[in-house]
């Protein structure tokens, strides 16, 4: 079941889908984001801002169109969303 199908089954089927779209899209974005920092003068900093951004919107569109067990899969460790026998990558 992918993210699209999840919400036309409420919002309590898309809620797993969205915490993990939300960590999938955080996980590019925050690390970029804490390197520049530091670094106010940088004339880099701008285009590696840019760079996050466009990252994190990429991720948001891969994880929108993959099925869950993508991230349950192994891509990440596991989760207790996956673990329960209600959740939709026990399907």
């Amino acid at each position: 079941m992918t993210p699209s199908g999840a919400v036309a089954g409420g919002f309590g089927t898309f809620l797993p889908y969205l915490i993990l779209m939300i960590v999938f899209a955080g996980a590019t974005f925050l690390p970029m984001v804490l390197m520049q920092m530091g670094q106010k003068d940088n004339p880099q900093r701008n285009q590696t801002m840019i760079m996050a951004g466009v990252m994190s919107l990429f991720m948001l569109w891969i994880s929108w169109s993959s099925p869950l067990a993508f991230f349950c899969s192994g891509a990440f460790p596991p989760l207790l969303v996956c673990a329960s026998s209600r959740s939709p990558c026990a399907s």
